[in-house]
């Protein structure tokens, strides 16, 4: 009886965690370049096996297979699984900006920490700070494909991205080459791990990063002038809320129903 008060318990945890995740992309769905996440569930590591009693009206002599049926293998329940990163290709949306930039396919541009090392990112909103630095929403530089961030000269009268990956500007009236940027591109994408400011870091379970210039070596192409959406599917989430809502409510009755007999057999005189 602890068991399955254990295992109904463990359902409502689980359903809940899923909920949490579906519900964060929820309000995810007009992030752009936001990456949905797809929960999972495991089983639970179980418990020890225990053995059937004999069967009280096998006759003398009937095989051990007729006196006592298989061990039974005590569950234990379900669990959180990893939490995976949905890579589907978001749609496009053009906005006509030179300094925007979509990645047509997968992988990542790198910018630079403010503490020091590399983080990587899918939103391609890119604009010239006070100093004339590249720099994305939250302000950390691009890096080009030395690691080294671009710097708009303070004369230049136009700039923007190529499908390359080459950063242009006119200055002058001719047009220089600031830089170019490389895409990351993980083994395992589902090594990616999701960080503040809409930002990735590269875990150890990504394996290698290949790098390429997009357009070279199968790597994708940017597309400037335009935004990735977010990859969330209104539809699906919301399915997989009203799912995960209902057994957790199955688990919940499971749980009161399994709490009452323990509760009614503790209290029958011994």
């Amino acid at each position: 009886m602890i068991g399955g008060l254990w295992v109904a318990a463990s359902g409502m945890v689980s359903r809940s965690a899923e909920i949490n995740v579906w519900a964060n992309d929820v309000a995810n769905v007009n992030t752009p370049a936001f990456l949905a996440e797809v929960p999972s569930l495991a089983d639970s590591a179980p418990g020890a096996a225990y053995p059937a009693l004999l069967n009280p009206q096998a006759p003398a002599g009937a095989l051990a297979a007729q006196q006592a049926p298989p061990a039974v293998l005590q569950g234990g329940g379900v669990a959180p699984g990893p939490v995976l990163v949905d890579t589907v290709q978001a749609s496009v949306h053009l906005t006509g900006r030179p300094l925007d930039v979509a990645i047509q396919g997968p992988g990542w541009l790198r910018v630079g920490l403010p503490g020091g090392g590399v983080a990587y990112t899918r939103e391609g909103r890119f604009a010239p700070d006070a100093s004339g630095t590249l720099v994305d929403a939250q302000g950390n530089p691009l890096l080009d494909s030395a690691g080294q961030p671009m710097r708009v000269p303070t004369d230049a009268t136009a700039v923007s991205f190529a499908p390359d990956g080459r950063v242009l500007a006119t200055v002058g009236g001719r047009q220089q080459v600031l830089g170019r940027v490389e895409l990351s591109i993980p083994t395992d994408p589902q090594g990616m791990a999701p960080a503040q400011g809409g930002l990735w870091q590269a875990t150890p379970a990504a394996g290698a990063l290949a790098r390429a210039y997009p357009g070279t070596a199968g790597a994708p192409l940017l597309l400037p002038g335009a935004l990735l959406q977010s990859n969330v599917n209104l539809t699906v989430a919301l399915t997989h809320i009203l799912a995960a809502e209902q057994a957790y409510q199955a688990n919940s009755r499971a749980f009161a129903v399994g709490l009452s007999m323990w509760t009614t057999a503790n209290q029958i005189p011994g």
